[in-house]
């Protein structure tokens, strides 16, 4: 920008005269960013233990994990070179990446032998339905 209204937005933009605004005015909500929902992706018993399932949530692709008698949601994007979690072996609370052995922590989402991680979602199993929130 150049010109009078430059000066004029550089002056009205210094830290003293911002106004932060913790709370909206009744009757207006920041719909900016919607709160996580839970989505029902399957029923108990679907997904046989020490097993995978990728489920499409909102376009969201979603590695479904049955380990130990408890179910486990990590992105389905493995962050070395994109593979496809949901479908890698599950050995030991780990699922093992199927494009080039990287292994995560299906409760975590850590990697084991590095600092990367995918993301993990929430899982409610309620009245034989498994729910993950996204």
């Amino acid at each position: 920008m150049a010109g009078i209204g430059s000066a004029a937005v550089e002056r009205s933009l210094t830290k003293e005269n911002v106004i932060y605004v913790d709370s909206f005015p009744q009757g207006m909500t920041d719909t900016s960013a919607e709160e996580p929902s839970l989505h029902r992706v399957a029923s108990v018993g679907e997904i046989e233990a020490g097993e995978a399932s990728v489920v499409d949530v909102d376009g969201e692709q979603i590695a479904l994990f049955h380990v130990n008698d408890a179910y486990f949601a990590l992105s389905n994007v493995c962050p070395h070179q994109g593979g496809p979690l949901g479908q890698g072996r599950v050995e030991d609370e780990c699922v093992y990446c199927p494009w080039h052995g990287w292994q995560f922590d299906v409760e975590s989402g850590e990697h084991v032998q590095g600092d990367d991680t995918v993301p993990t979602y929430e899982v409610v199993v309620e009245d034989d339905e498994i729910h993950v929130r996204v």
